[in-house]
């Protein structure tokens, strides 16, 4: 029989494929004087190690110490058999690397796995993502050496690949039937999706739908009664993908564990800091713009808005706190932190000159207490310089924020935190939120561009874009920007003095 013809895709796929075996084999030098012992010890600690595994055997792909994060999701994995992981991860993380290659060979190197499924975008990406794994097997001459030389004569294809000692790798893309994967009487034990989501998929809620039942139905569907470790990975890029459909709708029944990684913090530190990954994580910012930086390495995607616009958002500097005509921070109350919660809003606002900024702010899935200390915090950084009021929303729940506040009020011993309750408005809220729109219009809001990093400035953005007839997103942060602004639109009505000092009748909670 004739052999079809490689097209020049299976032609680039092949040269890739090859350049990766160079390098895989490029990774060490084999002690030819090592005794038994050495190797012997070698081998017991990369089995309960992880970060010893992935260094020692793996220096190209591992050319930095592992993160926290990466050390703590390996030890899970490995301890739960039949774990359920969601895990939104920003871009340069090291996500495919670690739970597509270096935590599958940790449980190979355990007698752990039989049958592993990759599973992306389409088949050739699945089989993409698991070529460095296969190319250990082939070319890892310290791996081969400690574990013996694996490849078969028969199954060793770029989506199907069986090792010597019996385990079976399958590459798959999202939606193909992956009824009957298995390996002789071994069902599905480390089921992984990576790179599933796409902006295409998000935008159509019907397709969206019926790949979260695929996921949850037949794919779930191939594990293994043994062990059945499923993870999905992705950045949430987006407001509705797959993975925050499985997170929201699933998660409450306590099956599904989340976990989020963004590439930077608030501060806009790295979140796993290594040598040069500062510079270009700020170089990215720079060049993809803010809110598409945090999109893609921070998990906080932006609406593009049909009422408030991308162009309505002035960013600009902030006058000296002391030269504010009136400070206040308004806080939205949420009592979960639930996935599908509403989020603690604090926002600081200032009344300068007919004009209000947007000082700093939280906006965060919390629970209250930590907005209470990000509230304190806040106050003693800026005690100097000014004098902020503090209000909240009165809710049903005044008792519970008492009672959490003198709880969080022990911690800082040294400072009063005096919050104002802030009847609830019998306005609808989206009328109240609407009334910001003139200002927006008009330029008369500012966002402090010193803060433009802070990925809860651009929560609250992402809020406020979503804003419009009917829409069933999250408002807390608009919210309590009208709140806030209606506050000081008072004061500005008034005409009085500066205010530099916290009003005596203020209620301490």
């Amino acid at each position: 029989m004739q052999k079809k013809a490689l097209t020049k895709k299976d032609l680039d796929a092949l040269a890739r494929y090859k350049a990766l075996l160079v390098r895989t084999a490029a990774q060490h030098l084999i002690n030819p004087f090592e005794d038994r012992a050495a190797q012997a010890a070698r081998i017991a600690r990369a089995k309960v190690d992880f970060n010893y595994f992935a260094r020692t055997y793996f220096p190209d792909l591992c050319s930095h110490e592992c993160a926290p994060f990466h050390i703590e999701a390996a030890n899970h994995i490995k301890a739960n058999k039949h774990c359920r992981e969601l895990k939104a991860m920003g871009r340069g993380l090291a996500k495919s690397i670690t739970y597509d290659t270096l935590i599958p060979l940790w449980l190979w190197i355990n007698d752990e796995v039989k049958t592993v499924l990759c599973i992306s975008a389409n088949a050739d990406k699945a089989a993409e993502l698991m070529e460095p794994l296969k190319a250990q097997f082939e070319a890892n001459d310290l791996f081969r050496h400690d574990f013996g030389a694996q490849e078969t004569s028969t199954a060793w294809a770029a989506n199907h690949f069986v090792t010597q000692n019996g385990t079976a790798f399958f590459a798959l893309g999202l939606g193909q039937s992956p009824r009957g994967i298995r390996n002789g009487a071994h069902r599905v034990d480390y089921l992984i999706f990576d790179d599933c989501d796409s902006k295409e998929i998000s935008r159509n809620p019907q397709r969206l739908q019926r790949l979260v039942n695929w996921t949850l139905e037949d794919a779930l569907g191939t594990t293994s009664p043994r062990a059945s470790r499923v993870i999905f990975l992705n950045n949430i890029f987006a407001q509705h993908t797959i993975l925050t459909t499985i997170r929201d709708k699933r998660n409450d029944k306590g099956r599904w564990r989340f976990t989020q990684v963004n590439a930077t913090d608030t501060n806009g530190d790295p979140t796993w800091d290594y040598p040069g990954v500062r510079a270009y994580y700020q170089l990215q910012r720079e060049t993809m713009g803010v809110l598409s930086f945090e999109s893609e390495y921070n998990n906080s995607p932006y609406t593009e808005g049909s009422i408030f616009t991308d162009e309505m958002i002035r960013w600009g500097s902030c006058p000296p706190l002391k030269d504010f005509e009136r400070i206040v921070a308004h806080w939205d109350v949420a009592y979960s932190d639930s996935s599908r919660a509403d989020y603690n809003a604090v926002r600081v606002w200032g009344l300068y000159k007919k004009q209000f900024y947007l000082i700093d702010c939280f906006v965060k899935q919390c629970k209250m207490s930590e907005a209470i200390r990000w509230m304190y915090h806040y106050k003693i950084e800026k005690e100097g310089e000014v004098r902020i009021a503090f209000y909240y929303e009165s809710q049903f729940w005044n008792e519970a924020l008492q009672m959490t506040s003198d709880q969080v009020a022990r911690e800082f011993p040294e400072a009063t935190l005096r919050l104002i309750k802030n009847k609830a408005p019998k306005q609808a809220k989206l009328d109240r939120i609407m009334e910001l729109h003139p200002l927006y219009q008009e330029g008369r809001i500012i966002y402090n561009i010193e803060r433009e990093a802070n990925p809860y400035f651009h929560i609250g953005l992402e809020q406020l874009k979503g804003i419009e007839p009917g829409y069933k997103s999250h408002d807390d942060a608009p919210d309590s920007d009208a709140a806030a602004i209606q506050l000081l639109a008072v004061h500005a009505k008034s005409g009085s003095k500066p205010y530099k000092t916290t009003p005596s009748a203020s209620r301490k909670y």
